[in-house]
């Protein structure tokens, strides 16, 4: 996975209608404020009040704030260590860190930083 949070990118890049996809303008088919080449760091020290308004009206929506989160948890496993540890601390500091699949995937994430 690495630092890899949600396909739908790699998914357009290689899909093979979208090479005659007409590009466009229009902002509804832009790249959402602040979702564009992000750091990892950076969405998981966003609030989840910040991911809920990300969310909205988003492609990323159907993933939700929990499984959005527990993507970031895993994807922590690829930073260095004193970034790892923030990043993680971020996560935990969240309400969305009481969600069972997002505990896990910290706590999981922890134990990557310990192994490394």
């Amino acid at each position: 996975m690495s630092a890899q949070v949600f396909g739908c990118d790699i998914c357009q890049d290689v899909c093979p209608w979208n090479r005659r996809a007409a590009v466009s303008d229009d902002p509804a088919w832009q790249p959402g404020t602040g979702l564009l080449f992000p750091k990892l760091i950076d969405l998981c020290q966003l609030t989840d009040d910040a991911w809920v308004r990300h969310l909205k009206g988003s492609a990323i929506k159907r993933a939700g704030l929990h499984r959005v989160r527990r993507s970031l948890a895993y994807a922590t496993a690829s930073l260095p260590p004193p970034a790892r540890q923030e990043a993680l601390a971020a996560l935990a500091s969240q309400p969305s860190a009481k969600a069972k699949v997002v505990r896990d995937a910290i706590a999981w994430a922890d134990t990557q930083a310990e192994a490394r």
